[in-house]
């Protein structure tokens, strides 16, 4: 679910902003501006119950503008960035929300925090829910009848 989700989320923001170079996990040297850098942070999971599980994907999508000095070209960014990734679809249709969605400017780059945190079910030996059961009743009991 992890490179699902870095996935729809590079393909997202190509869609909505198709000038801007992205590169995921390693940024090249000698890199072009303005881009965007995708970074996983911290991922874990808990178990909730039987195969399902909840995981917790935290990124921080940095944004390297053309003019590091311009500030208005930041924040236009971050609020673009708020809502496109507010609800991100998967490619089998599943919606994803952006959680805890935040910004912070640092030396003329945006870091854009967000988080999702989709529900998975991890697929082994499939158990049937129940077997076949079958069962012969024979009533001891004769109908009370009353004319």
């Amino acid at each position: 679910m992890l490179s699902k989700v870095v996935s729809v989320i590079s393909n997202t923001l190509d869609k909505t902003f198709p000038e801007v170079e992205i590169y995921v996990n390693k940024i090249k040297q000698g890199f072009e501006e303005p881009c965007f850098f995708i970074q996983l942070l911290n991922p874990n999971e808990k178990q909730v119950l039987g195969n399902r599980y909840k995981q917790k994907i935290d990124l921080d999508i940095q944004y390297f503008p053309k003019n590091e000095d311009d500030n208005w070209e930041l924040m236009e960014m971050a609020q673009k960035l708020n809502n496109t990734l507010e609800l991100i679809k998967t490619e089998e249709g599943d919606l994803l929300r952006g959680l805890d969605r935040n910004s912070q400017f640092i030396d003329g780059n945006l870091h854009y925090f967000v988080t999702f945190k989709p529900f998975v079910r991890k697929i082994g030996e499939e158990e049937p829910f129940m077997e076949e059961l079958k069962t012969d009743i024979k009533p001891d009991i004769k109908p009370d009848r009353r004319d």
